[in-house]
């Protein structure tokens, strides 16, 4: 399966997700601390700040919670966390 983007998150902890076709960025968002795109879904994408989880579909607005830990990653319903050394899965 050929993947149509990317997720990059520098040192600065901003997160760019770029079409890998057109090379332009479509999403940025600043203080990322894990992303992680749906396997089963690449319109769906994932990641956490500061305590908060943001789940973001194609151009929608993203919806968040509260959270302990941060995303690394997301298939189906089912999300991934850190917490510490503590791995976490929540459905969402």
């Amino acid at each position: 399966m050929n993947k149509r983007k990317a997720a990059i998150v520098d040192e600065n902890r901003n997160l760019s997700v770029v079409d890998l076709t057109t090379k332009e960025v479509i999403f940025s968002e600043m203080g990322v601390d894990g992303v992680a795109f749906n396997c089963d879904f690449e319109d769906l994408i994932a990641y956490s700040v500061k305590g908060l989880l943001f789940v973001k579909c194609s151009t929608f607005p993203p919806l968040n919670q509260k959270i302990q830990g941060d995303v690394i990653g997301f298939k189906g319903c089912k999300l991934f966390l850190l917490n510490e050394n503590a791995l976490q899965t929540i459905d969402i």
